[in-house]
C-alpha cells in the first residue's frame, strides 16, 4: 500500500488550477463553436445588425463559456483537490472533500515527475490534474516503491 495525505503546496495547487482550466478549456471552446457562432450568425442576420456588432457578440459569447469554467478557491479546495491518494491491490483513489474517484493502475499512460509531485495521467479524456501526489506527504510505502509500480511510465520533467 502506498498513500499520500495532508495539504498540497502552493506550487501543486496553482499547477492543478492550471491543469484544470486547460482540460476544461476544449469543451469550451466545443460548445462556443457548435452553437455560439451559428447564433450569433442568425442574429445578425435576422436583426440586420451593423459588422462591429459581431466581434463583440463573439467575445461575450465566448466570456459566457469561458468565465463559468474557472473555480473559485473554496470550489478548488471542495471538488478538485484531492487531500488523501491511496494505491492498493492495482487501485486508485483518490479523496477529497466532495469527492472520492477510484482509476485502475492499468490504466495510467504517463506519470508525470514534477520534481515536488507526480502527477498521473490516464490519457487526455480524463487527465484533468486531480491525480497528483506530492512527494513528501507519502505517509506509507515509499518513492521507490511507488516509481517501480510505474516502472517505465515515469516522465521527468
Amino acid at each position: 500500500m502506498i498513500e499520500f495525505k495532508g495539504e498540497i503546496s502552493k506550487a501543486c495547487r496553482k499547477y492543478i488550477f492550471w491543469r484544470y482550466i486547460k482540460s476544461s478549456l476544449f469543451p469550451a471552446l466545443l460548445v462556443f463553436i457548435l452553437i455560439g457562432i451559428p447564433v450569433i450568425h442568425f442574429i445578425t442576420t435576422q436583426l440586420a445588425l451593423p459588422g462591429w456588432f459581431i466581434p463583440i457578440a463573439i467575445v461575450c459569447v465566448l466570456a459566457m463559456g469561458v468565465i463559468p469554467m474557472v473555480p473559485s478557491k473554496k470550489d478548488l479546495n471542495k471538488s478538485i483537490i484531492a487531500t488523501r491518494m491511496t494505491i492498493v491491490d492495482g487501485e486508485i483513489t483518490v479523496y477529497g472533500q466532495k469527492f472520492e474517484e477510484c482509476m485502475l493502475v492499468e490504466n495510467v499512460t504517463k506519470v508525470f515527475d514534477m520534481g515536488e509531485w507526480y502527477h498521473i495521467s490516464f490519457g487526455i479524456i480524463r487527465d484533468q490534474g486531480r491525480m497528483v501526489c506530492q512527494k513528501d506527504l507519502i505517509v506509507k510505502g515509499t518513492i521507490e516503491e511507488f516509481e517501480a509500480l510505474f516502472d517505465g511510465k515515469i516522465i521527468r520533467k
